[in-house]
């Protein structure tokens, strides 16, 4: 229901502090964590981009899509090798609320959240994207990105990407947003924690697609884990 959704906006929106909290979260979390929070006394640190899934994005010129996710995670068992593949373990969980839950007993399957997306413009395929870590929250932003800021798809994933602000008023976000803006949300009450620069949990989209000027099809792999855009 559209009015639905336009009413939670509108009790989200008026629900915004109306007065200036920043000393607030210097007052609960100690100046340390303002540093932290990205402003002018903060120290960025070094990224560490380990192994990981990778989401793979194919187009030809015939019309075939396919968007899939690349894992060596999931329900698997740490140690255990399937065609030469090691298995990294499994991240599930037995909470209603996580991105990969399960039961370990009687033949129960691992219920995952998956991030591949077709949109489609009159009916014909126009992008395809996907991206593993986090896809909660990362697939609407990139996707709120491109429909409605009109950003090209490459520029829509390069962009900083956060995970949905915490019931403690922490905002995880990658820590390339300008001051200003973690100045202005200290003032509302919002602890930022910075995540590296480019972050490999918030995911690495892979997508395709159509020009609708030229008709060509296009490709892009985002930099936060190891991926390449190819055609021929």
């Amino acid at each position: 229901s559209k009015e639905y959704l336009q009413r939670v906006a509108e009790i989200i929106w008026q629900s915004r502090p109306k007065v200036e909290l920043t000393n607030h979260i210097g007052l609960t979390s100690g100046k340390p964590a303002l540093a932290a929070a990205g402003l002018p006394t903060a120290e960025a640190g070094k990224p560490h981009q380990p192994g990981g899934s990778c989401e793979l994005s194919i187009v030809d010129a015939q019309g075939n899509w396919v968007q899939m996710l690349n894992t060596l995670q999931g329900g698997g068992i740490p140690g255990v090798v399937v065609d030469g593949v090691p298995m990294v373990g499994s991240h599930v969980r037995t909470d209603m609320t996580a991105d990969m839950s399960g039961w370990f007993t009687g033949g129960g399957r691992s219920r995952s959240i998956i991030g591949s997306t077709l949109v489609l413009r009159e009916g014909r395929p126009w992008l395809s994207l996907g991206t593993p870590g986090n896809v909660y929250g990362t697939m609407p932003q990139v996707l709120s990105s491109i429909l409605n800021y009109d950003m090209d798809p490459y520029e829509a994933s390069v962009q900083p990407r956060m995970d949905p602000l915490r019931d403690d008023y922490v905002l995880e976000i990658e820590s390339r947003i300008p001051v200003r803006v973690v100045m202005d949300l200290a003032k509302m009450g919002i602890q930022l924690q910075p995540l590296p620069m480019f972050d490999y949990n918030m995911g690495s989209f892979q997508m395709c697609w159509r020009d609708e000027s030229t008709g060509f099809l296009n490709s892009c792999a985002d930099p936060r884990r190891a991926g390449n855009a190819d055609g021929f």
